[in-house]
């Protein structure tokens, strides 16, 4: 095998795989005496001086001239000599001199059998034998090493032989590695094998369990292959099956079809179907299968046809029945007076009742061709419908009775009511149901109704209002000012809160009368109500208590504030004349004050009362001032 092939000694893995002899060696003694043969470096006591130099020796001469590495090591398993061929390990053989010769081992476990190997030899100086990896520097050597015992002199050394081995265990690496691959390839064949023969089997298995009738025949229709599920299907034993040809099981309506699905075959089709063919039984009449059928080529020719038939009877009768089932709900739909859409899962129509096509304008084709209930709706309520539908599709409740703006085919719109609703087919939505409902007449009545209300509430607040106003002055009249004067009594009492009392005169109102008739008094008074309603605070109350007299509510004020809020009115009444469509007056009002903590448990007559008294005292007083 050339060098280039042979595996290097990296990996220790592939190594250790590798049987190791670390222990084999002869039996018996041997010693090595080397007395004769040395010629200096001895000592005066008759010892070899190992630290001369041993090489000008007969022994290191011989050693030296050994064709493999030598090396004599000391009882400390030092190196202490190597010779020239130690090269192989190291570039200059002083480098391994000193150094303990396992450490050379390339790994851990063969180092320490080498330094027990070693030690054993020195004990028992009888030659061992072992294998490894030796390891220094960029320099490895698979070697057999070689221990035996000598003496020299009185000293006990370990002469180490290495024989290269290197070029043989990477051979036996290739080898083995060989064996290795053959046998994966030895045992992937026979796995592919055994596999083949389980798939054969299961096919063989599935072909004769398979619930459909699998069998083949030539192109002139003669049946090759049959399997049992035909005696299930069809009542025919697969012997008696065989016997048979394509025309005698095809019903004579269908056998234009089966000689057409041969003639495409033949034409170089690789696959035909599924198609349905209706064929003869033998117990069973008339029986709905379905088939596809491939070419069987060989040599680049149809030879035969394959096929699959699978029984649809159960099929084609559930069809029927579901068709049967669409006629009766399209006549049932027919009935309906509102407007019924059958919608698809894209909300595509695919029925609309008469009353749909009538409200619409649409023919049945027209809505039945790719029309979708969104075009029904005006474009401002399409986004609603859109989500509406959606949510019903998904699964989800959606709001019902939904008002829509409808369109119909000509353009005009009208105002419709939609109920929506699912259609479930084995749990799942396939489509929705929509019922709409025309509101026109709904919504004008609608109309009408909240015109009338409209007008009923309006009359309602004038007669409200007139009950409680003055016609003249448009403040409160006597009893609504009374009224509200008891509420907030009994309110400032529960929440200990003083209330406010002001009841106003108009200075010689009389002589405005005398010296400009009723219709400028009537004027005035109307002026100074509005002056006086200008003046007060949003929650404050004012109401004509008779003649020109005004009284004036202000809860939650006590006698200083309400002295300041007539006071505000007397100066602006003062300061700025009263412009009416009669002309423009000028006005003076005299003001009472009281409050409620002043008359302490009195009712409502007796603040009043106090009002009043105090108002005489500013008539009395001059006119034109605030009484308290």
């Amino acid at each position: 095998m050339p060098k280039s092939k042979l595996p290097d000694f990296d990996n220790f893995e592939e190594l250790q795989n590798i049987p190791r002899n670390l222990f084999a060696g002869a039996v018996g003694t041997e010693t090595i005496e080397l007395d004769n043969l040395l010629t200096k470096d001895l000592t005066k006591s008759g010892s070899f001086d190992i630290r001369g130099d041993i090489w000008a020796t007969t022994f290191g001469k011989v050693m030296q001239a050994l064709p493999i590495p030598a090396m004599l090591l000391d009882r400390s398993h030092k190196i202490v000599a190597a010779n020239q061929a130690c090269r192989k390990l190291a570039t200059e053989t002083n480098q391994l001199v000193d150094r303990l010769f396992h450490d050379l081992m390339a790994d851990g476990i063969t180092a320490k059998s080498v330094r027990n190997l070693v030690a054993e030899v020195f004990n028992i100086r009888k030659p061992k034998v072992a294998e490894g990896l030796l390891s220094f520097g960029d320099h490895r050597i698979w070697g057999r090493l070689t221990f035996r015992s000598i003496r020299i002199m009185e000293n006990r050394m370990i002469l180490v032989l290495i024989e290269d081995l290197s070029l043989e265990k990477k051979q036996l690496l290739v080898n083995q590695k060989h064996n290795e691959e053959l046998k994966r390839e030895i045992a992937q064949r026979t796995h592919i094998e055994n596999e083949l023969r389980e798939s054969e089997a299961k096919y063989r298995e599935l072909f004769e369990n398979a619930n459909d009738i699998v069998f083949t025949h030539d192109l002139k229709g003669n049946f090759r292959s049959v399997n049992g599920a035909v005696t299930r299907i069809l009542g025919y034993e697969p012997s008696e099956f065989l016997k048979m040809r394509l025309d005698d099981l095809v019903v004579r309506d269908n056998r234009h079809g089966a000689n057409e699905v041969c003639s495409k075959i033949s034409c170089g089709a690789q696959r035909v179907g599924p198609y349905e063919m209706l064929v003869q039984s033998k117990n069973r009449g008339l029986v709905w299968v379905e088939v596809s059928s491939r070419a069987i080529m060989e040599d680049g020719a149809c030879t035969a046809v394959h096929s699959i038939a699978r029984d649809i009877s159960d099929r084609k009768l559930a069809e029927e029945a579901l068709r049967e089932s669409e006629r009766r709900f399209r006549d049932l739909a027919d009935l309906l007076p509102q407007p019924l859409f059958e919608l698809n899962h894209r909300s595509y129509v695919t029925f609309a009742n008469r009353q749909a096509l009538a409200a619409f304008g649409y023919a049945q084709k027209e809505l039945e061709t790719g029309v979708s209930i969104l075009r029904l709706i005006s474009s401002q309520d399409r986004a609603k419908l859109r989500h509406t539908l959606s949510q019903l599709l998904s699964g989800q409740e959606a709001p019902q009775g939904q008002e829509f703006s409808a369109l119909r085919k000509d353009g005009s719109t009208f105002p419709v009511l939609v109920y929506s609703g699912p259609i479930r087919r084995k749990q799942t939505v396939s489509g929705l149901v929509c019922v709409t409902l025309d509101i026109t007449d709904r919504k004008r009545a609608d109309a009408e109704r909240e015109k009338l209300i409209a007008e009923l509430t309006q009359t309602r607040d004038a007669l409200r209002f007139k009950a409680t106003h003055d016609e003249l002055s448009g403040v409160r009249n006597r009893g609504a000012i009374m009224e509200i004067l008891h509420q907030e009594l009994a309110r400032s009492r529960r929440e200990a809160r003083p209330l406010g009392v002001i009841i106003a005169d108009i200075d010689r109102f009389k002589e405005v009368n005398d010296e400009y008739g009723h219709l400028a008094g009537d004027a005035l008074l109307r002026g100074v109500a509005q002056r006086i309603v200008s003046l007060m605070r949003e929650y404050d109350s004012v109401g004509r208590y008779g003649g020109d007299e005004f009284l004036m509510i202000l809860p939650g004020c006590d006698l200083e504030n309400c002295r300041h809020a007539a006071e505000r009115v007397r100066v602006s009444l003062c300061s700025e004349d009263i412009a009416t469509s009669e002309g423009t007056f000028k006005c003076t009002m005299s003001f009472g004050v009281a409050t409620s903590d002043c008359v302490n448990e009195g009712d409502v007559d007796c603040l009043v009362r106090a009002s009043d008294e105090a108002l005489y005292r500013a008539k009395s007083n001059g006119r034109n001032r605030v009484e308290t």
